[in-house]
């Protein structure tokens, strides 16, 4: 069952690469490389599903909470005292 989707996952991935690199429009090219972020995430998620539970493996944290902390690193921004 799992290794259908993990299979699944990439052929999108590599099909939406493909269509990003051949996009000459800029807004549509993002839509595309956002696909393949997202099914990068699936994709790791599956194959961590995919692994046997007592195989000892580290399961390393997946989804939208580590996608966040990936592309969302918070700044701090600094105001001169007037």
């Amino acid at each position: 069952m799992s290794i259908s989707n993990i299979e699944y996952y990439r052929k999108r991935i590599e099909e939406e690469s493909r269509r990003a690199a051949s996009e000459t429009d800029i807004s549509v090219r993002h839509v595309h490389q956002s696909l393949v972020k997202m099914y990068r995430i699936k994709l790791q998620a599956e194959e961590v599903r995919a692994q046997p539970s007592g195989s000892g493996a580290q399961h390393t944290r997946v989804g939208l909470e580590q996608a966040c902390e990936d592309s969302c690193q918070a700044t701090t921004i600094r105001v001169p005292a007037t």
